[in-house]
């Protein structure tokens, strides 16, 4: 829940049911305990930010995690800079100076850096899903120069049932799907998945 005292502060990660499983909140408050730090990193589940942010604003927090299903939301409800405007989602936002909240997108550079080390143009990349994180998982194909298709149930180059059809060199799961993969389908050489990273597979 939120602090009791108005004005504590520290650090969100807001988002639906899965951020039960985060690891975040194990990895940072003891990263910000042993830096001597005075902030907490607490998780909050809603479906309504719109509802949360003047709640968070009151109550002390200076930075927020976003993740799935608010991404969009983050957005519409900050000052976003160009990258979260170009995806068309934020998952990370700050009090402004004058109130409201800013917003940027690091999951680009979250999936480009490691992805960099493992693999180079000309591959070819296919992304599933459709939402903010395989915006962005695009968006970090591109800059590596990849081939990269997006395949989903609604918006994506391929439809779902085509997604195994394709043979690519680099498989990025943008879902939050356990198991996006046909069971009978080859995997191809290289697994990132958004929540975990990258499997040599």
């Amino acid at each position: 829940g939120l602090p009791e005292a108005a004005g504590a502060p520290y650090l969100a990660l807001v988002g639906g049911p899965q951020i039960a499983k985060s690891p975040g909140i194990r990895t940072y408050n003891p990263l910000l305990r042993r830096r001597r730090s005075a902030l907490s990193y607490l998780a909050i589940q809603t479906g309504d930010l719109a509802t949360l942010l003047p709640l968070l604003e009151a109550t002390g927090c200076v930075g927020l995690s976003v993740t799935m299903p608010l991404k969009d939301q983050a957005l519409a409800l900050a000052d976003g800079d160009a990258l979260a405007r170009r995806l068309g989602a934020a998952n990370t936002l700050w009090p402004a100076a004058k109130g409201g909240w800013q917003a940027s997108n690091t999951d680009v550079a979250g999936i480009e850096v490691p992805l960099s080390a493992h693999v180079a143009a000309p591959a070819r990349a296919l992304v599933l899903g459709a939402g903010g994180a395989a915006r962005a998982a695009r968006a970090a194909c591109e800059n590596l120069g990849l081939a990269v298709r997006l395949a989903a149930r609604r918006g994506g180059d391929l439809g779902w049932a085509q997604r195994a059809d394709d043979a690519p060199d680099v498989l990025i799961n943008a879902t939050p799907a356990l198991e996006p993969w046909p069971a009978d389908a080859p995997l191809p050489p290289l697994v990132f998945d958004t929540a975990i990273g990258v499997d040599n597979g």
